[in-house]
């Protein structure tokens, strides 16, 4: 695949990780631990709460923050305390990302997650040996994805140019600003409403399986 792109920016949970391992689901649960804590509900109206405020806010955290006044820090302390075991080496990923840096390219990272969750992540999965630019919500304000803010932060703070810039998620909604900046998007497949969600919207340009798989070209579908 002829790989023109100058930069190359990825989401970090569930996008440089494959969902099946469920490392995210850990940080899922102790949302939810911490709703239930918080606000004296049951850990359904809990689980409930913390997909309403996601889709609503951008996070489970902004949602808290505008309806409770919870503390982000506080909130991000409880989620970001999980074992890393679950996490696992993917030598083929190490593989073409460092030959992508070979190659002169940049790669950064643009998360919603905290710095410390970014770096133990990174570091488990040995990614801070590759990628040393990364975004996250405390560099942004805790101005989070899909906030077109947010993008332009990432932007200015890393000269990117988006119309030079191919950008990876496995959250669609997340996708939809950064192709209207000008980015090229690539829907990565976390679950199975994926398929769904790249029919639904057009501002998707790829559909894969994973990030490997598009670096060797190997699409799902694609945008005609």
């Amino acid at each position: 695949m002829n790989l023109n792109f100058k930069h190359f920016v990825f989401d970090l949970d569930n996008t440089l990780y494959s969902a099946s391992s469920t490392f995210f689901d850990l940080q899922l649960s102790n949302m939810s631990d911490f709703i239930v804590e918080k606000l004296k509900v049951t850990r359904k109206e809990a689980e409930f709460l913390r997909e309403e405020y996601y889709h609503s806010f951008g996070t489970t955290m902004h949602g808290l923050m505008h309806h409770h006044g919870v503390d982000p820090y506080e909130f991000l302390a409880v989620v970001d305390n999980v074992p890393l075991e679950r996490l696992q080496l993917n030598d083929e990923l190490l593989g073409l990302l460092s030959e992508l840096k070979l190659k002169g390219k940049h790669l950064s990272i643009f998360t919603n997650g905290s710095l410390y969750h970014a770096n133990r992540v990174m570091s488990k999965l040995t990614l801070d040996k590759i990628i040393h630019d990364v975004v996250t919500l405390e560099c942004t304000g805790l101005v989070p994805k899909p906030n077109p803010e947010a993008y332009q932060y990432c932007f200015d703070r890393l000269s990117i140019d988006p119309r030079q810039a191919v950008f990876f998620e496995d959250s669609s909604h997340n996708l939809i600003p950064a192709k209207q900046m000008g980015m090229t998007t690539v829907l990565v497949n976390a679950d199975d409403t994926a398929h769904a969600r790249f029919i639904a919207h057009p501002e998707i340009d790829y559909f894969v399986e994973d990030v490997s798989s598009f670096l060797k070209g190997e699409f799902l579908e694609k945008r005609t």
